[in-house]
C-alpha cells in the first residue's frame, strides 16, 4: 500500500478496529495486543516489501486510534521496530545490560555475542528508538562502549544542521523513515539513512556473523 493511500486510509482504518478495541471495555489493550490489532488492519502494508512506509503506517494508525479515543495509546515505538525486525528475521534483544547497566533500545545480535566480543567488532549493532530527539539523542552515546557507532531511529523532523553536526562528530548516526526525509536540507539528507538502509546493513552483518559458526 503506497504511504498517501496509507495515510488517506488511516481514519477508516481507525474506525475499523474500534470494535477488537471494544473487548477491552475501559482499558486500553496491552502494547503487544494493540500492536497485533494495528497489524490486522494494516494487513496490505508488508514491512518486508517497504519497511519505511510499514513504520509509518504502525505510527499512523497508533496516532489516530488514541485521538479518536482519547485514551492512553499503550503503544511503544520500540514494538513497531520490533515488528519490522521480526518481518525480516532479524536477530536481536531489547534491553538488555551493557556496561554500568546502559540499556540500548535494540542489541543486535545479542548480549552474548556482545559480552564475547572486542570492541569495534564490526557485527555488533545497537539502535536506539526516540519518537523525538531534542537534547536526549546525547543518552544513546553511553550505551553500549564496544559499538563505537551508534545508531538512532527518531520520527522527529527537521532536526537543526547545528544538531545533525554535533550527532555526526559524536558517531551517531540517525536513521529516519523515507517519508520525513523531505523535511531536511539537501545536506543532511545525504548523511541520514531510511529504514531501509538500516535493515540492509544489520541483515549483512548478521550473516557476516553467522559465517563465522558462532
Amino acid at each position: 500500500m503506497p504511504r498517501h493511500i496509507v495515510k488517506w486510509a488511516m481514519p477508516w482504518l481507525s474506525r475499523s478496529c474500534e470494535r477488537s478495541l471494544d473487548s477491552f471495555g475501559r482499558s486500553f489493550p496491552k502494547t503487544i495486543e494493540f500492536l497485533a490489532i494495528a497489524c490486522e488492519a494494516l494487513s496490505e502494508v508488508k514491512a518486508e516489501d517497504d519497511p519505511d512506509a510499514a513504520l509509518d503506517g504502525f505510527i499512523a494508525f497508533s496516532l489516530g486510534v488514541q485521538n479518536r479515543r482519547k485514551s492512553r495509546m499503550g503503544y511503544s515505538l520500540e514494538n513497531h521496530i520490533k515488528a519490522v525486525l521480526d518481518a525480516y528475521d532479524i536477530i536481536d534483544e531489547q534491553g538488555v545490560g551493557t556496561e554500568n547497566d546502559h540499556r540500548p533500545d535494540f542489541l543486535f545480535p545479542g548480549i552474548d555475542a556482545y559480552r564475547k566480543a572486542s570492541t569495534g567488532d564490526c557485527c555488533l549493532t545497537m539502535l536506539g528508538a526516540k519518537s523525538s530527539c531534542k537534547d536526549r539523542w546525547r543518552q544513546v552515546l553511553a550505551e553500549a562502549n564496544k559499538i563505537p557507532r551508534k545508531h538512532l531511529l527518531t520520527l522527529e523532523p527537521s532536526i537543526s544542521e547545528p544538531q545533525t553536526d554535533q550527532m555526526k562528530a559524536s558517531g551517531l548516526q540517525l536513521v529516519v523513515p523515507q517519508s520525513i526525509h523531505e523535511t531536511y536540507a539537501g545536506a543532511q539528507r545525504t548523511w541520514l539513512w531510511s529504514v531501509r538502509g538500516f535493515l540492509s546493513e544489520v541483515l549483512e552483518r548478521q550473516e557476516r556473523y553467522r559465517s563465522r559458526g558462532l
